[in-house]
């Protein structure tokens, strides 16, 4: 168990990640957390940073690409 003490930042209270934690979790600087109470308890989590389109469409490869899809027969204007 590793203890650590809550400071004075300003008018707010922080404390300090140990660098072990940061490193197992990914967390650096830039890094948004999320937290909330659970069971009397204070949880922090890592959130993802939501990608835009380019950045999304820069992670198709011919691997994860797939082909068409059949949902079932055409109904309505669905066909063509």
């Amino acid at each position: 168990m590793k203890v650590i003490q809550v400071n004075q930042w300003g008018s707010a209270l922080g404390l300090r990640l140990p660098k072990f934690i940061c490193e197992r979790f990914g967390i650096d600087k830039n890094t948004t957390l999320s937290i909330r109470e659970e069971n009397h308890r204070i949880i922090l989590e890592p959130l993802e940073e939501e990608k835009n389109l380019l950045q999304m469409l820069e992670e198709i490869t011919p691997q994860n690409l797939h082909g068409e899809t059949m949902t079932g027969r055409p109904l309505g204007n669905e066909s063509w």
